[in-house]
């Protein structure tokens, strides 16, 4: 003789249900994460292309006087 609705506890399902909402709150925890991540990761990428454009225009003026004939910038 078997009892279907054996496995069917209401502390188990409870249970179940509160797990899950804790396993979408992490996701959701970690997304906010990672998209913060990104937008660190591009103003990094932006603060570095600054730099570079920077010193290369100190170097260009420090040297500017060396120059003698027309500098064409791409």
């Amino acid at each position: 003789m078997t009892y279907e609705g054996m496995f069917d506890e209401i502390e188990c399902k409870f249970e179940l249900e509160r797990q899950k909402k804790y396993i979408q709150k992490q996701a959701s925890i970690i997304f906010a994460l990672e998209r913060e991540l990104e937008e660190k990761n591009n103003e990094i990428i932006i603060i570095k292309g600054k730099l570079k454009e920077e010193k290369w225009l100190r170097y260009f003026y420090k040297h500017q006087k060396n120059y003698k004939c027309c500098v064409y910038f791409l």
